[in-house]
């Protein structure tokens, strides 16, 4: 009768990292992202004491558990608990660096170990947010192999506010929204509302691709304060950044700008604004029919009697 063998490794080998919950490997801030780590328990030939730790190390600007609560390991098919959970963070990266000491795995040889978690994207995020796992060997003593680092990227977009002349404009707030713009992207430092400064500059940040919804909330004093622009912002999966046109025709995709007016005559031509101008014309055309109607007809009357 033949015998079935399974091969071991005899030495560590390369820890497994995976991420989910990200936007095509972007995250915004807020983001709730799943980790999880694997590694093959080596062979143990000898019967003796083996011991076997892995190593998470998560770049600044993610949250990691500080407990065991947040964490799930599994040995083959079950939930492992019997293993030591030491965390720190670096004052000066604020990387955290959590290991995993699982004890004596000897009768575990050969089987995948699990490890999964939450970490929540923060503040602290700025183009990337990044994380590698390592193995132990119990043999040196050390931590001998290292994962493939796992990698995450945080957009932003800006532009700038002028006025009908092209001269930078400040004090005009801007308002964005879109499917990662919610409590917990504030909650984790993101700005929703930003008001332009003396170089007219708007800038959004810690954002995941997709497509964002820009509002003009305030129109600085002397300005149409009517007239407001409204545009949509996509964001590529890598990076790359297009504008919409609003119904005014006050933003620019090309210059990327966005402008305000001092009155209608200051209004592009073109689609709703020049729709508002006929219609402004028109009124202006016809109250000057009626007037001269009203007129025509007093004098009329003046001259009948």
């Amino acid at each position: 009768t033949l015998a079935t063998a399974f091969a071991k490794p005899t030495q560590p080998t390369q820890p497994g990292k995976t991420v989910t919950g990200d936007t095509q490997g972007t995250v915004s801030l807020g983001d709730v992202l799943t980790y999880t780590i694997t590694g093959v328990i080596p062979g143990n030939p000898s019967g003796e004491t083996l011991t076997m730790k892995f190593k998470d190390v998560a770049s600044k600007g993610l949250t990691l558990p500080s407990t065991k609560d947040g964490f799930n390991v599994m040995i083959g098919e079950a939930v492992y608990t019997g293993y030591t959970l030491t965390q720190s963070i670096d004052a000066d990266t604020k990387q955290t660096t959590t290991e995993f000491d699982l004890g004596d795995v000897k009768d575990y040889a050969g089987k995948t170990v699990t490890i999964t978690y939450n970490a929540t994207v923060n503040e602290d995020a700025l183009d990337t947010v990044n994380n590698t796992a390592y193995v132990y060997d119990p043999n040196t003593n050390q931590y001998v192999e290292e994962g493939t680092p796992v990698e995450n990227k945080l957009y932003s977009f800006d532009f700038t506010k002028q006025d009908a002349a092209g001269n930078a404009l400040a004090g005009a707030e801007f308002t964005i929204s879109g499917a990662n713009i919610d409590e917990a992207f504030t909650a984790n430092g993101g700005v929703t509302t930003v008001t332009s400064g003396a170089d007219g500059k708007v800038t959004f940040t810690g954002l995941a691709a997709g497509t964002y919804t820009v509002k003009e909330t305030k129109v600085p004093d002397g300005f149409l304060q009517n007239v407001k622009p409204e545009f949509t912002v996509t964001i590529d999966k890598d990076g790359n950044v297009s504008f919409t046109q609003d119904a005014w025709h006050l933003v620019d995709p090309q210059t990327v700008t966005v402008k305000n007016v001092k009155s209608v005559t200051q209004l592009p031509l073109t689609g709703a604004a020049g729709i508002t101008m006929l219609i402004v014309v028109a009124l202006l055309l016809g109250g000057a029919a009626a007037l001269i109607g009203v007129r025509s007809h007093s004098l009329k009357r003046q001259l009948t009697a």
